[in-house]
């Protein structure tokens, strides 16, 4: 239960970059399918239809941008807060 306790504060403490690997895994997992719909389109005679495979695929992208630049804005928040506003080895409210 103890180790149990440490990992929920740990993913705490952590919880933008927890968020950006989650989001980013499952844009990447949503991409790759896509992938294979354009592959299996091609290599096996599928009728996917390749105009929603690059508008899925430039949607991910964009979604992945999103991602990165929202978690890139928290963590200069933080950045911030901790170097001008609280003592060395403090965290910042």
């Amino acid at each position: 239960m103890d180790k149990l306790k440490e990992l929920f504060k740990a993913v705490q403490t952590r919880q933008i970059g927890v968020l950006v690997t989650v989001m980013m895994v499952f844009l990447a997992l949503v991409m790759f399918s896509w992938f294979i719909g354009f592959w299996a389109n091609g290599l096996c005679g599928a009728k996917f239809d390749l105009g929603s495979c690059w508008q899925g695929i430039s949607a991910v992208v964009a979604g992945m941008t999103g991602v990165a630049a929202l978690a890139g804005t928290k963590y200069a928040r933080y950045y911030l807060d901790s170097k001008y506003n609280s003592s060395d080895g403090e965290r910042p409210e």
